[in-house]
C-alpha cells in the first residue's frame, strides 16, 4: 500500500513539473510562432510582388507577460496532472499529454491573435489519424469519419450563416481544429464538443457584448472553446472505456 502511494505521489509530482515546463514552452511558442508566420507571409508577398524577399524587417517576437506565462504554466500543470492520474504511466497518457499541450498552445495563440496556425493543427490532425491506425484511442474508421464530420459540420454551418447574414463568422482554422479533435477522439465526441463549445462561447460573449459598443461588435475567438470542449470530451470518453 505504501509503495503504491509513493509511486502515485512520484508520478503526480513528475507530471506537475513536466506540465510547468510544457506550459512555459506553450507560452513561448504562442509568442514566437505568430511573429514567425507574419515574417514568412511578408517575405512571400515581397517575392510575389517582385520585391527583395531578403529585405530585413523589424518584426520582433512578443514576450508574454510573466503573469500570462505563470497562468499558462499552472493551467498546463493541472491538466497534465489530470491526464496522468486518469491514465497512469501508459503510452496513452504520453500522447494525450502531447494532445493537451498542443490544444493549450493553439488556445493561447487564438485568444490573442485570432489565428490557428496550420503548423500546429495539421500535424496534430495527421498524428491523430496515425495513432488511431494502430487503435490507440479508437478505430481508424471512427477517426477518419471524425475528421470528415468535424470539418464539414462547421463548414456547412459557416456557409449557411454567410448566405443568411452575408458575414463570415468562423475561420478555416476552427474547421481544421474540430477535424483534428475528431481525428483523435472519433466522430462520437463531436456532438458533445460542439455543444459545450457553443454554450461556453455564448456565456463568455454576454459580458463582452454588454461592455462593447453596438456599432462595433466584439469578435470572439472560437478556437479556445473548441479546444476546451474537445479536450474534456476526449478525456472523459477515454476514461469511460473499460
Amino acid at each position: 500500500m505504501s509503495d503504491w502511494m509513493d509511486s502515485e505521489i512520484t508520478l503526480g509530482l513528475a507530471s506537475v513539473v513536466l506540465g510547468m515546463l510544457a506550459g512555459r514552452v506553450c507560452a513561448w511558442g504562442a509568442c514566437y510562432l505568430p511573429t514567425h508566420l507574419e515574417h514568412q507571409w511578408q517575405r512571400d508577398a515581397r517575392e510575389i510582388l517582385g520585391l527583395d524577399p531578403e529585405k530585413p524587417n523589424d518584426l520582433q517576437p512578443n514576450t508574454a507577460p510573466s503573469r500570462e506565462t505563470w497562468a499558462a504554466q499552472i493551467i498546463c500543470a493541472v491538466l497534465s496532472l489530470v491526464v496522468t492520474m486518469y491514465f497512469g504511466p501508459t503510452m496513452q497518457a504520453f500522447f494525450v499529454l502531447l494532445f493537451t499541450w498542443c490544444l493549450l498552445m493553439l488556445s493561447l495563440i487564438d485568444s490573442k491573435h485570432h489565428l490557428l496556425p496550420d503548423a500546429l493543427v495539421l500535424p496534430g490532425l495527421w498524428g491523430g489519424l496515425a495513432l488511431n491506425s494502430f487503435g490507440l484511442f479508437g478505430t481508424l474508421q471512427d477517426a477518419l469519419w471524425g475528421c470528415v464530420v468535424g470539418y464539414l459540420s462547421l463548414w456547412s454551418s459557416s456557409q449557411l450563416t454567410r448566405l443568411i447574414t452575408g458575414r463570415v463568422n468562423m475561420g478555416a482554422g476552427d474547421l481544421k481544429l474540430l477535424a483534428m479533435i475528431g481525428a483523435w477522439g472519433g466522430w462520437h465526441i463531436l456532438p458533445t464538443t460542439v455543444l459545450l463549445a457553443l454554450l461556453a462561447s455564448l456565456l463568455a460573449s454576454v459580458p463582452r457584448m454588454l461592455k462593447s459598443s453596438t456599432s462595433c461588435p466584439t469578435v470572439i475567438p472560437f478556437g479556445p472553446y473548441i479546444s476546451v470542449a474537445g479536450w474534456a470530451s476526449f478525456t472523459l470518453q477515454l476514461n469511460s472505456i473499460p
